[in-house]
């Protein structure tokens, strides 16, 4: 388990995949049968996008895919939220969130 106040450390190959790996479940399934695990992934992903302002061409990708299907709209109709934050997932997304939310790339 992570801190609130830590990231997990991961490469950026294995960042690269987790993104590929993302926007294959955005294309193939409804955010309502993902399972919890994968929610976080695409979170984790689209957070440290975000964070970090990354602009690579897989990264763009996942970020417009979650915006042409309204991510976290969708999102917010099958988990709980509490002000950014999904108690089921232990993660924020969008609006102020905490290292724990995002990927450290090193």
């Amino acid at each position: 388990m992570v801190g609130i106040d830590e990231s997990i450390l991961i490469s950026k190959n294995q960042f690269d995949a987790q993104v590929a790996d993302c926007i294959e479940l955005i294309q193939q399934h409804d955010i309502s049968d993902l399972y919890p695990n994968q929610l976080q992934q695409i979170i984790l992903c689209l957070n440290t996008i975000q964070t970090f302002n990354l602009k690579g061409k897989e990264e763009t990708q996942l970020a417009a895919l979650a915006t042409q299907i309204y991510f976290e709209k969708r999102l917010n109709k099958v988990q709980k939220i509490v002000d950014h934050y999904y108690p089921m997932l232990h993660l924020e997304f969008g609006g102020n969130i905490q290292p724990h939310s995002y990927y450290l790339i090193k």
